[in-house]
């Protein structure tokens, strides 16, 4: 069998983001944790957390018809995407964003949209 020591429950955060501008400077944020984002319409964007190392962001694009765009924090990037250009999550999909350090994000699975 196994022993309890009685220890803490993790749990991660869980939020709803809707969209904000269209360009990296103006995009509303997600949190890590379990974001739901509402209202992509193909042009509209949120903006992944300051980079860094360890962080986790699991972002669901709720629209089923529409393509959610996502930038990474100013001067970062996403996969080989390159500094600050924008990341499509497809329509209705979740994508598991990890930080290997203070520039880089990559997503589970892994996607180059």
């Amino acid at each position: 069998g196994t022993v309890s020591t009685g220890g803490a429950v993790v749990r991660n955060k869980v939020a709803t983001v809707a969209v904000g501008g269209t360009a990296i400077s103006n995009a509303n944020a997600v949190g890590e944790g379990y974001t739901r984002v509402t209202g992509a319409d193909n042009t509209a964007a949120v903006i992944l957390p300051a980079s860094v190392a360890t962080k986790v962001c699991t972002v669901k694009n709720a629209t089923t018809n529409k393509v959610l765009i996502m930038f990474p924090p100013v001067s970062s990037q996403i996969n080989a995407n390159g500094a600050n250009n924008a990341y499509n999550i497809a329509a209705g999909a979740t994508r598991t964003f990890r930080c290997f350090n203070s520039t880089l994000w990559e997503t589970d699975p892994e996607t180059i949209a």
